[in-house]
């Protein structure tokens, strides 16, 4: 009473949700990667221009660590600031 035109033809509707199943996955994680990728960058850009120390602030650092004394450090930071007067 029923044929096989009614259920979809054969069965060939299923075939064709498999392999758009199979290309949308990867197009959504790569899609996916890019979005996170193009942040990453973007994000890092600005990381790597305020994460450079200035003179002073390794300066500080090397006090901190104990590499160079306290009066080691004055004569240092005032070098630092007579060469930014004079440049």
């Amino acid at each position: 009473m029923y044929s096989n035109h009614m259920h979809g033809g054969g069965g060939g509707g299923w075939v064709l949700l498999v392999v758009i199943m199979i290309l949308l996955i990867p197009i959504a994680a790569a899609s996916v990667w890019l979005v996170l990728a193009a942040a990453r960058r973007g994000t890092g850009a600005t990381r790597s221009q305020n994460a450079r120390p200035s003179a002073v602030d390794l300066l500080d650092e090397r006090l901190a660590r104990g590499e160079i004394s306290p009066d080691e450090y004055r004569e240092r930071l005032t070098a630092l600031r007579e060469r930014s007067q004079t440049g």
